[in-house]
């Protein structure tokens, strides 16, 4: 038997790579709060309509400038109207998400038994910085692999490679 492996023949798992949007809590409801009140702020449209903006692709899931098309669209660009509805969607975007039933359990007892733990997510740096630290998660994982670190999203292999690199794993000990 190889050293290397448990009794059932498999490496003991020695890291886990976690998304975080809609897998540690639910960033969906988040996103449609903020958007249903930026479309309130704007005046125009709906908050279901914005979101569809923000799904389009044009500027990614993460663009404010979503916001301005959507104006732009309606007929009301205006810069102030844009900055306070840009202002609030984040606002109440990052305000809204709660984690999910037994995160807050599950995350610190994982990190208890030695286990490294990286989150991959397309979000940007600052934003994925900011939800995990707004739940109380951030201190728990060694790193949070970003497209603007890696320049690449997911499913892109990099952003995972990445991942255990920093946790020193291989696929076969890493779920």
């Amino acid at each position: 038997m190889n050293i290397d492996k448990d009794k059932t023949g498999y490496k003991p798992v020695k890291g886990i790579i976690f998304d975080m949007d809609n897998t540690l809590y639910n960033f969906f409801d988040a996103k449609m709060l903020a958007c249903n009140r930026a479309a309130d702020i704007i005046g125009a449209g709906s908050g279901d309509e914005l979101f569809r903006y923000f799904l389009s692709g044009k500027h990614g899931f993460e663009d404010i400038e979503n916001i301005r098309d959507f104006m732009n669209d309606k007929d009301v660009l205006s810069e102030d109207i844009f900055s306070e509805a840009s202002a609030v969607y984040e606002e109440i975007k990052l305000a809204s998400i709660t984690p999910y039933p037994g995160v807050m359990e599950l995350i610190p007892a994982i990190a208890g038994t030695g286990i490294g733990m990286t989150i991959v997510t397309d979000a940007g740096s600052r934003q994925a910085r900011e939800r995990l630290t707004k739940i109380g998660l951030y201190h728990h994982f060694q790193s949070v692999v970003t497209p603007d670190i890696t320049g690449k999203r997911k499913p892109d292999p990099a952003n995972f490679y990445n991942a255990m690199e920093i946790m020193k794993t291989v696929p076969e000990e890493t779920m």
